[in-house]
C-alpha cells in the first residue's frame, strides 16, 4: 500500500488543522478519521494511508479525552500559563515587602 500524494496529504493535513482548531467546515468536529476524510474531500480508504496524519489524529484525540487539560484550546493554556507566572511574581514581590517590614 502506498502513502497519499503531496496535494491529498495536504488537504489532510489543513483539515487535520481545522478539527483541531475547532472549525471544522462539513463535519460535527469530533476528531475521527471519517471527519478527517470528509473535510479533506478524500475517501476514507485515502485518509487511511495517510499514516502520519491518521497518527497525529489519534494522538490529538487520547490527549482531548475527559480529565486531561487537552480540551482547553493552546491559546487559553498560554494565557493560564502567563497568568500564573503573574501570580508568582505578585508573591515574590509580596513576600519581600512583607520581609523588608519585619
Amino acid at each position: 500500500m502506498t502513502e497519499v500524494s503531496i496535494t491529498t496529504a495536504a488537504a489532510l493535513q489543513k483539515a487535520l488543522e481545522r478539527l483541531l482548531d475547532g472549525e471544522p467546515t462539513c463535519t460535527d468536529g469530533e476528531l475521527t478519521v471519517a471527519n478527517l476524510a470528509r473535510e479533506a474531500g478524500v475517501s476514507r480508504a485515502t485518509a487511511n494511508r495517510a499514516t502520519a496524519i491518521l497518527a497525529r489524529l489519534r494522538t490529538e484525540r487520547a490527549d482531548r479525552q475527559p480529565g486531561t487539560h487537552s480540551e482547553i484550546p493552546a491559546t487559553l493554556r498560554a494565557r493560564v500559563r502567563q497568568l500564573e507566572s503573574e501570580i508568582i511574581a505578585f508573591k515574590s514581590t509580596e513576600n519581600k515587602e512583607i520581609i523588608e517590614l519585619r
